[in-house]
Parts: structure tokens; C-alpha cells; sequence
């Protein structure tokens, strides 16, 4: 089996999880049906994806053709027998109860068909005694999807003990497949990566409670002032206590009596206060909005929790549940830190970070906080740059921000921004970018690039909420940084194409006016927008845009720093063409295989390097140059091969030589 035989999915559950699950597959592509126990639950759900879904459109983040496509393809039922019964995967997305997914697995078994691979969507139960309920455990994994499945980049995907390799890489490529990002926990344990990591700092946070160290709005106004939307407390209580009590409840039975939830946790799960679903938790929740937090601020400092997650995930490494670089990419993706805990390891004196932890566990009595031997010795950064031979085997092609997919049978490779929701671009993003393209300059498979973003969007420009250059001069070399980067794009000798989606706003537009080709769908906004942050275009805006549309018009678009749309684009000259939402893909496709097949790889790059300086040097210059690329191509076998094709009425088949 692979990952092109699964043509459809069935969702297990149509409640928070479930329907995002279910929405996600329908937004990759896939028909979808969806159960749940009752009427009301499956109403619910599927009328959260139409709302959803609907949005979507209203941002032309999908077209209106892709809205109602989405939800023809989406049944739901409340027999769990008609949900599976043509399912390529099945995914579980029930609550987090043992005995009930192994239930569901066993009917799983009975109806989906032998084919199919089972999935649980589970945050940190065991695999193995879900796959032990069926007769098939070896198509059985888990595939955990982080809040909200829509938004959130992450997917775990978790290895039982005689889960195949097979079913793992489908569900990766499954994963890849929706632009996500999956991480891979190779051994069947409590919490896998993301929420073991996790679960130390978790529980720490319920100690301060229980011993009244802090005022709850007091802490969580010092983690807003350090940037969270939402304090530690109040996002508890949106989430849900009754899920904090069960997973420390699961993680002291199964992996240390340490977990076991403190007295007051305990009582508010027993007393029904469980926070914004019953009105009443840690904080009392208002029928419309978010409890009152405050102005002031715990002496509190954020940094902790990342610390004490150093330590668990030197456990988790020691383990071998994962590798470094996976644990880094769960924690940043999966629950948004600014850095993973192995990289924070890095730069952290281990010898103090050691007396912290050694003191959290004298002060509390849990063990769980000693300092692991490998920060106590210092040898945690150096343990982390072993790498593994599987990690060794990984395509070229990986990299943390972007998506690349080769179509080598039409020379066509695509490259996707990936940095959702609107692919913002920071200095990580431009390293991978000079990344791909070093490999695709040489690589013979690839003639045509096409550059395209994740989720729909294009590129809304610089990554500004990531924060900006401290200081003139790091700005000056963030700035030269982009332009060399983006220029790449123009000297690079296969004809690029910029696909634009939803937004190309600021250096997302720079980006694309350095391809050689534009095309936009009929709902995209563009322009340059620094302006009214108080910026210029630094990318390259000022230069490249007059060179399109003359001073006069890149005057108006730069200085009111409009966004205008693809209709208007193209009858200024800014992109080459714009088609219809529900044609975008079809027909980009089509002219990249055009160029991919029809144009000699050669002639492409002599022709790029041509009109590309045509503005800049002299015409009798320009035309010796041209003369010169004309003698070059005259020696190829490409010359011969189209000149044959032509005079045998047959497409040319050029072998860039």
C-alpha cells in the first residue's frame, strides 16, 4: 500500500478534534466520512467545517468551487459500520479513554477493510493495547493532531511495537501530503514526544497552585507581558482540567507515581469545575469571552518551564524515542515555543540549570525533576549531534520551512514557503531558500521551478512578529541578506514561476517580481505594504517594481502601499496572468509542463541571462551577447533534436546536452 491508494478517510468522532481531523483531510483532497455517537454530535461537527470551510473562502484562501467540492465530498452517520466500510484510513479521534478506543478499534477491525490503517488521534495512550484490540496491528499507529488540527502544523506520528515501517511512511507521506509537519516517535510510550516533554512543566505549574505560591492571573499576566496570548492558567481552564487531571493521572500509572495529581487539581475534577466548559475552574468563565486577568504581574519567569523541559527531553532522547532535531520541531511546532529545548540546551549553563532542577525536586519531593546525568555531566549538546542512519538516509530536499515536491517525469520540481498561516519570511526561510536552490541549480531532473506557499498563501511578507533586527546595522544585513537571496530566483538558469494565492504582500511580492513568470489566482492581493509599517521595500520593491510597471505607477502602489487585486495586477504589467480560483492549479500546471517540455533546458538559461540584462546594457551589447548564446546553442544536440521533431511533426524530447 502507499500513500496514493488511500482515497478515502473516515473520522472516528465529529467533536473539536474530529471535525478539524475531517476538515484537514477534505481541504488535502479526500472524501470524508464522519461518526460520531448521536445526531446532534455529527450536526454539530459538520456544521463547524461548513463555517469553517466558509470562512476559508471569505479570505480566498480557497475558492468557492473548493468550498462546496469539500463539503460534497463529506458524509457523516451515526453507524460506525457505514463510516469505515470503504476506508483507506480510519482515524480515532475520541476521548481520551482507554477502554473506549479499544472499543472503537475492535469495531475498526471488524468493518473497515483489511486494507485500511487504523489510526488514533490519542495525545499519549499506548499504541500496543490499542493495536492489541484488533487483528491487524500492524497497520495500527498513532497520528496525533495538535489544537486546532486546521491551524496546527504538527502531526506525531507513534510507532507501536509491531506497527510496519510501511504503515509509519504512509502516514508521514499522509501527513506531508495536508503541508504538515510530522514528527515520528519510534517506540510505543506515555505522552510520545510533544506532551512527555511536556508533562514535567505541566505538572509544575499545578504544584505552584496547590501550594498558593502565586496568583494564578498573576502569573498568567507575566506570561502575557512575555508574549502568550493566553497565561498558563486560563489556557488550562479553556482546554480543560479534566484533561490536565487525566493525562498526569496516565502518566503516574504508567510512567512515574511522581505525575499523580496534586490535591487540588484532584478536587476541582472531582467537584465538576473544569474550567470555560462548565463555567468554573481555576478562573470563573463569563458566558461570552475570557475571565479578567489583571495588570499585575508574578515576579514569574516563563523561562523555567522551557528549562525543566531541557530535562525530560534528555529522557526522551536517552530513550531513543525520537532524535534531537524531532524533539526540537514538536515542541516549537506543537506547542509554539520560541526554540526547542535540545537547542536551548546549547546556550544554557548546564551547571546552574542542574542546581535549578535538583532544587525543583528537593523542594517538591518528585524525583522526576533531578537533573538528568547528561546535563549534570554537560554532555546533553554533544549527545544530541549523533545522528542516527535512518536521519542519515533523509532527502536533501527536507528542510524545516519549506515543502519540496519533484515531478521528475516533467522535470518539474515545486517548491512551497512553508511558514502557515501566510508563510512570513525570516532568516531561516531565506537559509533554506539559498538551500534549494543550490541543489536545484544542478540537479538535471528539474527545467521549470514553481514557487508556491503552503496553506493557500503566497507569502505575507517579513516575518515581523518574529521580531526585527536590533540595530541599523543588522537590519542593513538582513536587508542585503533577502536581495541576494531573492535574486537567486533571476539568476538561476530554470525559468521560475510564481504561483500567487490569497496574499503577496511586501517581500512576499519582491519574492515573486524576482521570478521570471507570474501568475495569480483571481482572488489574490498584492502590492508593496511596507510603507504603512513605517518601512520601505527592502528586497528589492524599489528597483524590480519600476522595472514592470515605469516610476509613475510604482510611485502610487509603493507610497499608498495598496494591495491591489490580480485583475488590476495584470493590467499594470505587475504578473503575466490571472485564471479563475477553481482553474489556478490546472493551469499553472500546464504552462510549467509546457516550458518543461517544449524549451531546451539550454535555451532556457541562455534566454534568462539575455533578457534579464537586456535593461542594463547598451543595445549593440545586448545583441553581441545574443549572437554569442545563439553559437552556443547551435552545438547542441537540443538544436538537432527540435529541429528533427519539427520537420517529423512530433513533440522534441531534449536531453539538456
Amino acid at each position: 500500500m502507499k500513500i496514493d491508494d488511500i482515497k478515502h478517510v473516515a473520522v472516528i468522532g465529529a467533536g473539536d478534534m474530529g471535525h478539524g481531523i475531517a476538515e484537514v483531510a477534505l481541504m488535502t483532497g479526500y472524501t470524508v466520512s464522519m461518526y460520531d455517537i448521536a445526531d446532534e454530535f455529527v450536526e454539530k461537527g459538520k456544521n463547524r467545517i461548513d463555517w469553517s470551510l466558509q470562512k476559508f473562502a471569505e479570505k480566498a484562501r480557497i475558492s468557492e468551487g473548493d468550498y462546496k467540492k469539500f463539503m460534497e465530498n463529506l458524509t457523516t452517520t451515526t453507524n460506525i459500520k457505514e463510516a469505515v466500510k470503504n476506508a483507506d484510513l480510519c482515524i480515532e479521534a475520541a476521548p481520551e479513554i482507554l477502554d473506549l478506543k479499544k472499543e472503537i478499534f475492535g469495531n475498526l477491525d471488524k468493518f473497515a477493510p483489511k486494507h485500511a490503517i487504523l489510526a488514533s488521534n490519542t495525545s499519549s495512550m499506548s499504541i500496543d493495547e490499542i493495536g492489541a484490540a484488533t487483528n491487524r496491528p500492524e497497520k495500527v499507529a498513532g497520528l496525533h493532531y495538535f489544537n486546532p488540527p486546521v491551524m496546527m502544523q504538527l502531526i506525531e506520528i507513534t510507532k507501536g511495537t509491531k506497527t510496519s515501517d510501511e504503515t509509519i511512511k504512509i502516514l508521514v507521506d499522509f501527513s506531508k501530503k495536508a503541508h504538515k509537519d510530522p514528527v515520528v516517535c519510534k517506540k510505543d510510550s506515555p505522552g510520545f514526544i510533544a506532551n512527555r516533554v511536556n508533562a514535567p512543566p505541566m505538572l509544575w505549574m499545578y504544584l505552584m497552585y496547590d501550594n498558593k505560591e502565586y496568583e494564578p492571573a498573576e502569573v498568567d499576566r507575566a506570561c502575557m507581558n512575555m508574549g502568550m496570548r493566553m497565561g498558563l492558567y486560563e489556557l488550562a481552564d479553556f482546554t480543560g482540567l479534566d484533561i490536565s487531571y487525566h493525562l498526569l493521572n496516565y502518566f503516574g500509572e504508567r510512567l512515574h507515581k511522581d505525575y499523580k495529581p496534586p490535591a487540588s487539581l484532584e478536587k476541582l475534577f472531582k467537584d465538576k469545575n473544569l474550567g470555560k466548559k462548565t463555567g468554573s475552574g481555576i478562573y470563573k468563565w463569563p458566558e461570552v469571552g475570557r475571565p479578567e486577568i489583571g495588570e499585575k504581574a508574578a515576579d514569574f519567569d516563563l523561562m523555567n518551564m522551557l528549562r525543566i523541559q531541557i530535562n525530560e527531553a534528555a529522557k526522551v532522547l536517552e530513550e531513543g524515542l525520537t532524535t534531537a532535531k524531532e524533539i526540537d520541531t514538536a515542541m516549537k511546532k506543537g506547542f509554539n515555543n520560541p526554540f526547542g529545548p535540545i537547542e536551548m540546551a546549547e546556550t544554557t549553563d548546564l551547571k546552574e540549570l542542574t542546581e535549578f532542577l535538583d532544587g525543583l525536586a528537593d523542594k517538591y519531593g518528585k524525583e522526576i525533576y533531578r537533573a538528568h546525568d547528561w546535563i549534570r555531566d554537560g554532555s546533553l549538546p554533544d549527545r544530541a549531534k549523533g545522528v542516527p542512519a535512518e536521519e542519515e538516509k533523509k532527502s536533501p530536499y527536507e528542510f524545516e520551512n519549506l515543502i519540496v515536491e519533484k515531478d521528475p517525469d516533467n522535470f518539474i520540481t515545486t517548491v512551497y514557503l512553508n511558514r502557515p498561516p501566510v508563510n512570513t519570511i525570516n532568516s531561516d526561510l531565506l537559509d533554506d531558500l539559498n538551500s534549494v536552490l543550490d541543489l536545484l541549480e544542478d540537479d538535471f531532473d528539474t527545467r521549470v521551478i514553481v514557487l508556491k506557499g503552503a496553506a493557500n498563501c503566497f507569502s505575507a511578507g517579513a516575518d515581523l512578529a518574529g521580531g526585527i533586527p536590533d540595530s541599523a546595522w543588522n537590519m542593513k544585513k538582513f536587508t542585503q541578506k533577502g536581495q541576494r537571496t531573492f535574486k537567486r530566483f533571476r539568476d538561476i538558469p530554470k525559468p521560475v514561476i510564481a504561483a500567487i494565492e490569497r496574499y503577496a504582500f511586501g517581500g512576499g511580492m519582491e519574492i515573486a517580481m524576482n521570478c521570471d513568470l507570474r501568475y495569480a489566482k483571481k482572488s489574490a492581493k498584492m502590492g508593496l505594504t511596507e510603507v504603512t509599517l513605517g518601512l520601505i521595500p527592502g528586497w528589492g520593491g524599489t528597483q524590480l517594481m519600476v522595472r514592470h510597471l515605469g516610476i509613475g505607477k510604482t510611485m502610487e502602489l509603493i507610497l499608498t502601499g495598496a494591495r491591489i487585486e490580480a485583475k488590476r495586477a495584470f493590467k499594470m504589467g505587475l504578473i503575466n496572468y490571472y485564471f479563475d480560483d477553481d482553474e489556478f492549479d490546472e493551469e499553472v500546471d500546464k504552462i510549467a509542463k509546457q516550458i518543461a517540455h517544449g524549451c531546451s533546458p539550454i535555451s532556457a538559461g541562455i534566454i534568462k541571462q539575455m533578457v534579464n540584462s537586456a535593461e542594463q546594457i547598451p543595445l549593440d551589447v545586448g545583441l553581441t551577447l545574443e549572437s554569442y548564446g545563439s553559437g552556443v546553442v547551435f552545438t547542441t544536440e537540443d538544436l538537432q533534436e527540435g529541429v528533427f521533431a519539427f520537420m517529423q511533426k512530433r513533440k522534441p524530447e531534449f536531453k539538456n546536452r
